[in-house]
């Protein structure tokens, strides 16, 4: 066997590891290049839900956080209402006996 028996196989062996590689590399960023069509596509349908999601999800905590103050206040009313000789004071977040 000569030197050029083997080299021939050997460069058409590496010749076909190369051209196999390069044809992946472009399966790849032909799925890539979809993948990134369709993230597109799917921010422009769902942006105008997202967002009314993202108001409702807030005004939600809102109504939440008054209620919880609004309550409480209710109830120290109706306790002051109650009992006159305890006047309220209001301090930050919530209102306290004096």
């Amino acid at each position: 066997m000569t030197l050029t028996d083997l080299l021939i196989p050997a460069i058409a062996f590496i010749l076909g590891i190369i051209a196999v590689y390069l044809f992946f590399r472009q399966q790849i960023s032909v799925y890539e290049e979809r993948a990134r069509n369709d993230l597109e596509r799917w921010k422009l349908e769902c942006t105008n839900e997202i967002r009314k999601d993202s108001v409702n999800r807030s005004r939600s905590t809102l109504k939440g956080r008054i209620s919880e103050q609004i309550i409480f206040i209710q109830k120290l009313f109706f306790q002051t209402i109650a009992s006159t000789t305890n006047p309220l004071r209001y301090e930050g977040n919530s209102l306290v006996w004096q």
